[in-house]
């Protein structure tokens, strides 16, 4: 197998004080044999990756430092996993990844409750204590990185990170 590879690297989600900024590669459109999402490309592999931000964000500019193209696609919608979340009391409290576009879904292991959205990623069940698998539909930005042609060398990589510029308190 040829190890030359695009590694594509996004910073942490930022919470601001205007909301959340989230960046990662796009699970539906590159996954692997076992379902994983895959972090490291083949020279000349688009990379699709989304950008999911609170709404009071905007967006300034999306850039690449490996001297390719970074294209917005446009929005999509795509489906949020939590496995194995605990509710340890009524009044517990869990952060969703992503904010939520509808209610979030459980699959419970046992005793069920209903779940309540009580700020824009936070969700608590009344029931509690319960555990479950949570799923819940989000809204992104879906972009397209073309890396510039190269040839690499057996076990080079090519380091890229995606820089984001927003407006929004911080």
């Amino acid at each position: 197998m040829n190890n030359q590879t695009i590694v594509l690297t996004f910073g942490k989600a930022v919470q601001t004080a205007s909301g959340l900024l989230l960046a990662e590669i796009d699970a539906l459109m590159h996954r692997d044999s076992d379902g994983g999402r895959i972090t490291r490309f083949e020279p000349g592999t688009n990379v699709f990756f989304l950008l999911h931000h609170d709404p009071a964000i905007r967006i300034v500019r999306v850039d690449d430092t490996g001297g390719g193209n970074v294209y917005r696609l446009g929005e999509v919608t795509r489906t949020g996993m939590q496995k194995g979340v605990t509710f340890t009391h009524p009044q517990a409290q869990i952060m969703l990844q992503h904010i939520p576009s509808g209610p979030p879904s459980a699959s419970w292991y046992g005793e069920s409750s209903t779940l309540v959205v009580r700020k824009r990623q936070a969700i608590s069940a009344p029931s509690a204590p319960c555990l479950g698998d949570i799923s819940y539909q989000y809204r992104a930005w879906q972009y397209r990185y073309v890396p510039p042609a190269m040839n690499l060398s057996v076990d080079q990589e090519f380091p890229v990170d995606i820089i984001i510029e927003y407006r929004g308190e911080a």
